[in-house]
């Protein structure tokens, strides 16, 4: 779940904010349909009084409670519907993590495109390595390493993951970290068992595999 947009949307917000993401934590708790009633609620009564209600973050976190409803549909379109908007106001900080629920919310779909869900974590990780947000960087790697797992392509997952946790020297109680290096600890084994040692050599050279980041487009 997004405890990173979570934390990012109230990091500097007013105690109204603070309510809203409150009601996602209700919808984590299982509460889902009435934190999606209040959520919305509280969108319209701050666009009455001119507050940026159009704010990308929270309407990520609208389109998860929605979700965790299992209306898959209608939070795909409030994530559409925001990376529109977010295009058009500027305000990107919060895309790199918003292609990355929408992935999620594609992988849970009846019949996914998986084609589209890969794009879409590659185009999260891409743009959080462009914008320089670690901490998103981090949960798309995970959310993308995992993807290519699930297809058994281990190797790439793991040169994708490895080298950003790597980047990490504190913080290992948080889950984005422990979620991380539970993959990695899991995608070992499997890397090590079926990579031949002219292989591993090579890609102790060469980083192996493609690199994410070129999904990103200037």
């Amino acid at each position: 779940m997004s405890w990173s947009l979570f934390r990012m949307s109230i990091g500097s917000h007013s105690s109204r904010d603070l309510a809203k993401s409150s009601n996602w934590a209700l919808a984590q708790r299982g509460q889902s349909l009435a934190a999606v009633q209040r959520i919305r609620e509280g969108l319209a009564a701050a666009e009455a009084t001119g507050w940026r209600s159009h704010e990308p973050a929270f309407h990520g976190l609208l389109a998860e409670a929605i979700s965790l409803t299992g209306a898959m549909d209608e939070g795909l379109s409030v994530l559409t519907e925001v990376l529109a908007t977010a295009e058009v106001s500027g305000a990107r900080g919060a895309d790199a993590e918003l292609y990355r629920l929408r992935g999620d919310l594609l992988r849970r779909l009846p019949c996914p495109d998986w084609t589209e869900v890969e794009a879409c974590f590659r185009t999260a990780f891409a743009v959080a390595s462009h914008q320089g947000t670690r901490g998103f960087e981090l949960r798309a790697a995970v959310s993308l390493a995992r993807l290519l797992s699930d297809q058994g392509r281990h190797h790439e997952a793991h040169d994708l993951l490895a080298p950003i946790y790597g980047w990490f020297t504190e913080g290992f109680n948080t889950p984005d970290l422990k979620e991380a290096k539970a993959l990695l600890d899991d995608l070992t084994p499997e890397f090590n068992s079926s990579m031949p040692m002219n292989t591993a050599a090579r890609a102790s050279c060469s980083g192996g595999g493609r690199d994410p980041r070129s999904w990103l487009r200037e």
